[in-house]
């Protein structure tokens, strides 16, 4: 069963399923002690030591999963934004191919769009302002964390009789600035360990790419056939569009080919016209094609 759901997971979920899978494997492990934890102070006559117990709890876990789940939510973004680049050039190579110049013209328009919003969120000023707003969040999660520990606990880990009200916490915290800063740079640092991958711009080499190929294409002219590969229209192989390197594995072409069947399956588009439904297979049907051309040069390889 175990095996089923490893296999399941690695064929549908995208390249940040390893950043995702640590923070499942640590939630396995916080959950059944955060669920002890409460249940433990809830026991007790005073009312307020279950809400500052779950104050406590919800504390810790932003801190501890806040930075990296924000982290790998980016890039998840950038790689869907991508998706959506790709699958609009797909399919105005399809519109080209057709001889619909008009309608790949509009698939041109909104592949730059969402390149240019790619290339928003990649930039510095946008991953700076990003970074700072989550490390903001983390560090007044760690303030409230710090001041539900000392309602709950004394300096030695020992439960107070009687939990501490907010207002007698932050006179507490007031008095002992030391501490506080000790306790926002410990949640600052955290913050930035898991922030750090906000420092890689993935996909670079594909920033306008696919604009430019498709721009080229429809100012040429070309005419051009169903069967015509890409690499001789617009200069974009089959690893290309897969936005894969040379030395690709087939783990990486399987989820490249999922994200863009994502973007075209006409499951999708159940409610839009024929005409877009129609267009959009004729384009999942050259993306098929160029898995298929791939998958056979790496079983001669």
């Amino acid at each position: 069963m175990w095996r089923e759901f490893r296999e399941r997971w690695a064929n549908t979920a995208t390249e940040f399923s390893e950043e995702y899978t640590k923070l499942l494997g640590i939630s396995v492990v916080l959950v059944p002690l955060s669920a002890l934890l409460i249940w433990i102070e809830s026991g007790t006559a005073d009312p307020l030591r279950t809400p500052m117990s779950v104050v406590y709890v919800v504390t810790l876990w932003m801190v501890l999963f806040l930075p990296f789940v924000a982290a790998a939510r980016h890039h998840w973004r950038q790689a869907r934004a991508m998706d959506k680049v790709r699958a609009r050039f797909a399919q105005g190579l399809e519109a080209l191919y057709a001889g619909r110049d008009e309608e790949a013209r509009r698939f041109l328009l909104s592949v730059q769009r969402w390149e240019k919003h790619w290339q928003y969120g990649n930039s510095w000023v946008y991953r700076t302002a990003y970074g700072a707003i989550v490390l903001a969040l983390t560090g007044l999660a760690g303030l409230a964390h710090y001041l539900s520990y000392y309602s709950l606990f004394r300096s030695d880990i020992v439960s107070r009789p009687k939990v501490l009200t907010p207002i007698e916490s932050i006179q507490y915290v007031i008095e002992r600035p030391f501490l506080l800063g000790i306790t926002l740079v410990i949640a600052g640092l955290w913050a930035l360990s898991g922030l750090r991958e906000l420092r890689h711009m993935r996909e670079q080499a594909w920033r306008d790419y696919y604009g430019k190929r498709l721009a080229a294409a429809l100012t040429a002219g070309k005419g051009v056939g169903a069967a015509t590969p890409l690499e001789e229209i617009v200069g974009v192989s089959a690893r290309e569009l897969f936005g894969l390197d040379e030395y690709f594995t087939k783990a990486q072409l399987r989820r490249s080919w999922l994200r863009l069947a994502r973007e075209l399956h006409p499951d999708r588009w159940m409610h839009a016209d024929e005409e877009t439904r129609t267009a959009k297979e004729a384009a999942l049907k050259r993306v098929n094609a160029a898995r298929d051309q791939l998958e056979r040069q790496a079983q001669e390889a």
